[in-house]
């Protein structure tokens, strides 16, 4: 089982684009932080698994930072989402073999152990919520295997010929639901779907991809019946606080790792 992360510094041009759309949560300086609770609490859950952080060539890290190899990609810095999703493809083909991969974004806390749900036979398995424009979002994705690749390399081929111009932030998840289909995934008959050979899981947003309410009373105690949550925007500032109410105090040895390899 892999855990894998993105994070880069976003270049001058990205900074000002964040500026101009409001995305002032999405600043970098505390992302480190939120890099080491993520991994953290993955090895809690599974103290066996394999982590890393796919980064560009110049996003500094400091050592004994985040407990995950570091694989160096090259990133453009005005295609940020492209670009992860280029290196997710590339982590999958060269770097995971046969094991499932969680690739998840850098503000997310693994809160319950994920085995049972990879046990399940699926190729790809993706978080679908309630919004008409992207209803499935990019923060939670779980491959493995070849068919998960050629998945994958379907919404890239989408991503790159329909979404040129959003390949800074939301592309991918417009990609995403283009690769199955607006139609078909409004009509499903299960949360299982099959897209050219890759059997596709659908999985509730509020079980595996929990967006908590941007207010402290909304962690006053601990989301036991949520496996993943999400920090997104302003919740950031919740993140280390739910980790060390709820979750640091129970820390094994195996999730203290030696920092970044």
């Amino acid at each position: 089982m892999h855990f894998v992360a993105f994070h880069v510094e976003p270049g001058e041009s990205a900074l000002a684009k964040l500026a101009r759309t409001r995305r002032t949560s999405d600043a970098p300086s505390d992302y480190r932080l939120l890099l080491e609770i993520l991994f953290s609490s993955a090895l809690l859950f599974h103290p066996d698994a394999v982590t890393a952080l796919l980064s560009d060539e110049r996003t500094q890290f400091r050592p004994r930072l985040t407990n995950a190899s570091l694989l160096r990609l090259p990133v453009d810095p005005t295609r940020v989402m492209f670009s992860r999703l280029v290196g997710q493809i590339d982590y999958l083909r060269n770097h995971a073999g046969a094991s499932p991969v969680v690739f998840l974004d850098s503000d997310v806390i693994v809160n319950a152990d994920l085995r049972p749900l990879l046990a399940e036979e699926f190729d790809v398995a993706l978080t679908y919520r309630d919004h008409a424009r992207t209803p499935l979002n990019g923060g939670v994705v779980i491959a493995r295997g070849e068919s998960a690749v050629r998945f994958l390399e379907r919404v890239r081929s989408i991503y790159a010929e329909q979404f040129s111009s959003a390949r800074l932030w939301w592309g991918d998840q417009r990609a995403l639901i283009a690769a199955i289909g607006h139609d078909r995934f409004e009509h499903r008959e299960s949360d299982t779907i099959e897209i050219d050979g890759s059997r596709i899981r659908l999985l509730p947003c509020d079980e595996y991809n929990f967006s908590p309410p941007n207010d402290e009373r909304a962690i006053a105690q601990e989301l036991g019946d949520k496996f993943i949550l999400h920090f997104k925007g302003d919740r950031k500032r919740l993140m280390p606080l739910y980790w060390e109410r709820y979750l640091d105090k129970g820390r094994s040895s195996a999730s203290q790792g030696a920092g970044l390899r």
